[in-house]
């Protein structure tokens, strides 16, 4: 796991060594009105979309995967300060 700041935005980047995901898995994993079968991304797809929702559709989630070197996420945000009033 690593964050660092990237152009004035929050990078969040979750790494395995896993099998990686299968391409036309990962390809459905963002599609809208993709119907679900079996278990997967459908957490994925709801967080995306949350980011979206909240700080436009710069942010959100992006998976890569190679198969047998494992799968990256990374998740960005815009960096802003919070001050005392924020938290009321």
């Amino acid at each position: 796991m690593k964050i660092a700041e990237d152009q004035g935005d929050l990078l969040l980047t979750l790494r395995d060594d896993g099998a990686g995901i299968p391409e036309d898995k990962l390809e459905r994993l963002f599609r809208s009105g993709e119907r679900r079968s079996g278990r997967g991304g459908l957490g994925l797809r709801n967080a995306d979309q949350k980011f979206k929702l909240h700080f436009g559709p710069l942010y959100g989630l992006t998976v890569r995967s190679v198969k047998g070197e494992g799968t990256t996420i990374a998740i960005r945000w815009p960096k802003r300060e919070e001050s005392a009033d924020d938290c009321k």
